[in-house]
């Protein structure tokens, strides 16, 4: 978050954000992510884990990219 020399590619927080906004949305994400896992699972328990799992191949996707 401090090195002047990246940049977020992320267009929802912006270049440049602040530790306070993408934790922010970050932990916004992951509620709504929750509850919609846990929302699911009581009426379909085959979307819950599809949800969960493309998540989690997304999530590792995405770290993968930012070791570059």
């Amino acid at each position: 978050m401090s090195r002047t020399d990246c940049i977020e590619k992320n267009p929802m927080i912006g270049k440049r954000p602040s530790k306070g906004k993408f934790l922010a949305i970050s932990g916004g994400l992951a509620a709504a992510h929750f509850l919609a896992a846990w929302g699911l699972a009581s009426i379909e328990t085959d979307y819950a884990k599809i949800l969960v799992g493309g998540t989690i191949v997304t999530k590792g996707v995405v770290i993968g990219l930012n070791f570059r």
